[in-house]
């Protein structure tokens, strides 16, 4: 670790999955539970949202995109995913934490790839 600590300009959603979420993902999966061998940290994931004084508007903007990756990061076939949704489903399918205080540690720079 350097001498020197960057605070980054970017919110972090904290996004864990809820029940309803874990439901569907069971539903899918049929007689083989995977999902419920996963742990929590397995499926919660960690998005860099931009920066802005109201946290909770910078999620409204990002939510959609959240929720899209979620789902596709359990099945790709877009067929099977809920049809219904919306920002009060997104929050009531999972949990997000909103950290507006984000710092990089590494000596590393950071590297984007396209997903």
């Amino acid at each position: 670790m350097s001498d020197r600590v960057l605070i980054i300009n970017r919110i972090a959603a904290i996004v864990e999955p809820k029940e309803p979420y874990l439901a569907w993902a069971r539903a899918l999966d049929g007689d083989d539970p995977s999902i419920d061998s996963l742990s929590a940290e397995d499926l919660t994931s960690v998005y860099l949202i931009d920066e802005d004084e109201n946290a909770e508007r910078s999620l409204q903007r990002n939510w959609a995109w959240i929720f899209e990756e979620k789902l596709y990061s359990w099945h790709r076939e877009r067929k099977a995913w809920p049809r219904k949704r919306t920002y009060k489903v997104f929050r009531e399918w999972f949990d997000v934490r909103l950290v507006d205080l984000v710092f990089d540690l590494s000596d590393e720079s950071l590297v984007h790839e396209e997903f």
